[in-house]
């Protein structure tokens, strides 16, 4: 009979982070998560709030990853519809105002609270106003495109 072979620091941490995360994941109280851990692999309450912690912070940097990639595949779609011919010039504006958005360039609101409420909005432009814009911005993303080799 072979002795048992105790596991390694490696998978011993993420055994630990595991279990946190499924804990985390069924809406189990940080109370009860501490119990369950020092009951488990012993330790005091301490070392299992920093077991709570690095749980967060490794779902929160999986978090951040899956953003940002799920931002940059909007962007791209919203461009094929900005760039696309068959497009009608209000679905052009809307794709560039949600990239726009996306990336956190929207326009800034004026909210002056002296006996009113005045909110300053951007102008509504004339469909040739609007063709002439979304056309220029396209120019613009073209050139853009063409000197980055693409």
């Amino acid at each position: 009979m072979t002795p048992k072979k105790s596991p390694s620091r490696d998978e011993l941490t993420a055994e630990k982070i595991k279990l946190v995360r499924d804990l985390i994941a069924s809406c189990v109280r940080h109370s009860d998560i501490k119990i369950l851990f020092r009951n488990k692999f012993g330790g005091d309450t301490r070392g299992a709030e920093r077991w709570i912690l690095l749980a967060y912070q490794e779902m929160r940097a999986e978090q951040d990853s899956s953003t940002e990639d799920s931002k940059a595949i909007a962007i791209e779609r919203y461009e094929m519809i900005a760039r696309s011919g068959k497009t009608i010039t209000r679905d052009k504006l809307k794709a560039l105002e949600r990239i726009d958005k996306i990336k956190g360039n929207e326009a800034a609101v004026k909210i002056e609270s002296s006996g009113g409420l005045n909110v300053t909005q951007t102008p509504v432009l004339s469909p040739a106003e609007e063709r002439a814009a979304v056309e220029a911005v396209l120019k613009g993303a073209g050139d853009a495109a063409t000197a980055t080799g693409d």
